[in-house]
C-alpha cells in the first residue's frame, strides 16, 4: 500500500466552500484571482492555479515563498491546506499582502485539529487566535471554526487505530479499516455548525481578510 491510496479513501473531514463561495460572489466579474497551493484543484477557469508541483490544472509553477506576480497585482488570494506544508507561513502571508492590491482580499484556511498528512512535509497547525495573528497585515472581515469537531474527531480516529501497528502495511490496514467504519462521525459537523462549542476541537479555521 502506497500513500497515494488515501486520495481514494472518503475524506475524514466535511469540506465547508459557504465562506469562500459567499466571497468570490462578492468580487467583481474582471477580478484577478489567484488559488495559492491549488493542488490540481480548479474552482473556475478564470482563476489563476499557482503550485511547487505540476499538475492537469496549474497555470503558474514556483516558490510560494517568493511569488512570481508583481506587487499590487491580485485582486483577491485564496490559499486553502497549504500553510502547514510551508517553511515559513509568515514569509509565505507578507508575500500575500504585497501582491495584493489596496482593497485587495484573502480567504485563508488552516487545519487545526488533523493528523500528521506531509505534503511534502508537515509543520505547524493553528487555533483561530493563531490564524488571525499570523494574518494581522490583514484588516479581518471574518474568522471561524471551517470543520467542526465531527471532522476532527473522524481524522483522531483513523490516526488512532494506524498507532496499533508499527508496521507500515498493518498500519494503513487498521487506518483505511477505521476510515470507512466512522467516516460518518465527520457529520455531526451538520448537527454542531452552530454551536459555540464546535470550535474547541475543530478540524480547521478560516480567515477573510482586506488589505
Amino acid at each position: 500500500m502506497g500513500a497515494g491510496i488515501w486520495h481514494y479513501l472518503p475524506n475524514p473531514t466535511l469540506p465547508n466552500e459557504e465562506h469562500l463561495n459567499a466571497l468570490l460572489e462578492r468580487l467583481p466579474c474582471a477580478s484577478l484571482i489567484a488559488d495559492i497551493g491549488s493542488g490540481g484543484r480548479l474552482i473556475s477557469p478564470d482563476i489563476i492555479t499557482f503550485d511547487r508541483f505540476v499538475t492537469n490544472n496549474t497555470k503558474v509553477i514556483g516558490d510560494i515563498h517568493h511569488l512570481p506576480f508583481r506587487s499590487g497585482s491580485l485582486d483577491c488570494i485564496i490559499c486553502t491546506g497549504t500553510l502547514e506544508h510551508v517553511e515559513n507561513p509568515w514569509l509565505v502571508v507578507n508575500e500575500f499582502f504585497r501582491v495584493l492590491k489596496s482593497g485587495g482580499m484573502v480567504y485563508i484556511a488552516t487545519p487545526f485539529m488533523q493528523g500528521y498528512h506531509p505534503d511534502p512535509a508537515d509543520y505547524w497547525r493553528f487555533t483561530e487566535e493563531g490564524l488571525r495573528t499570523l494574518c494581522k497585515s490583514f484588516k479581518r472581515l471574518d474568522s471561524g471554526c471551517l470543520m467542526g469537531s465531527g471532522s476532527g474527531l473522524s481524522w483522531a480516529i483513523t490516526d488512532f487505530f494506524r498507532a496499533f501497528s508499527d508496521g507500515k502495511f498493518l498500519s494503513e490496514l487498521f487506518g483505511i479499516a477505521a476510515r470507512f467504519m466512522f467516516v460518518w462521525v465527520k457529520y455531526f459537523d451538520l448537527v454542531l455548525k452552530r454551536k459555540r462549542n464546535n470550535a474547541l476541537f475543530a478540524s480547521g479555521y478560516y480567515f477573510i481578510g482586506g488589505k
